[in-house]
């Protein structure tokens, strides 16, 4: 699930739709909006506009290329690229099908070192196990573990942060002694794709575990945010 504000992404924005909140549902493929993304990198601006052709609805970007490294004489004026991406729209009365779910309160949340760090270690652990025990306490300390027959690895990062929650999102009650590990068990391939988030860059990752439930990690940027949820395996 990835949620972010209109103005995080768009200047200024127009949306007409016949729902009560003025929302569009659509469905679309997330590799032709990928490629069409991409050539608007290097783009002075990006228009994204709906419309329908010979009854298909399409998601159009104008992208306005200026030429860089012009030579004198040279053609410096903008270049116009139209790209359009077929979808399909889907009923307003559908919209409450794909809302967030309700996330249950953790036992404890923390900050997470660097993801492309956690990468490595992971890659090494997928070798010793199929599954992961993460852990983590209210004293700035968070682990991974896997274990076998013959032996048993551990990852430990001290000295992060627990975050404070704002909302009603806190804990719903924190342990009596802040040392105290909650512990969770996933399968190591699902929290090693969760790790190439890191090609997001996101400023902020948050590691909350709900105890027998489920592990939900926040990747946090600049208005953007994307949510994972793991689930548990029993130990």
């Amino acid at each position: 699930m990835c949620n972010t504000t209109k103005t995080s992404i768009f200047k200024t924005y127009r949306i007409q739709s016949t729902h009560q909140n003025n929302e569009i549902l659509v469905d679309i493929s997330l590799d032709l909006l990928q490629r069409a993304l991409k050539t608007a990198n290097n783009a002075d601006t990006v228009t994204m506009r709906m419309i329908r052709k010979e009854e298909t609805p399409f998601l159009v970007l104008d992208v306005v290329l200026r030429p860089q490294n012009t030579r004198p004489g040279q053609n410096s004026r903008p270049r116009l690229l139209c790209q359009q991406i077929p979808m399909l729209i889907l009923h307003h009365s559908l919209i409450d099908d794909y809302q967030e779910p309700v996330l249950p309160r953790p036992e404890v949340s923390i900050y997470m070192p660097s993801l492309k760090l956690l990468r490595n270690v992971v890659e090494r652990m997928k070798t010793i196990s199929s599954h992961l025990d993460i852990a983590a306490n209210n004293d700035k300390t968070f682990w991974l573990r896997v274990d076998s027959d013959m032996l048993e690895i551990r990852a430990s990062f001290p000295n992060l942060q627990n975050p404070e929650w704002r909302d009603g999102l806190q804990p719903e009650q924190e342990a009596t002694d802040p040392k105290q590990f909650t512990v969770a068990r996933v399968a190591i391939k699902h929290f090693a794709q969760f790790l190439h988030g890191h090609q997001v860059g996101a400023s902020n990752v948050i590691c909350s575990i709900v105890e027998g439930k489920a592990v939900i990690l926040f990747l946090i940027d600049d208005g953007v945010a994307l949510t994972y949820r793991l689930p548990i395996i029993p130990c």
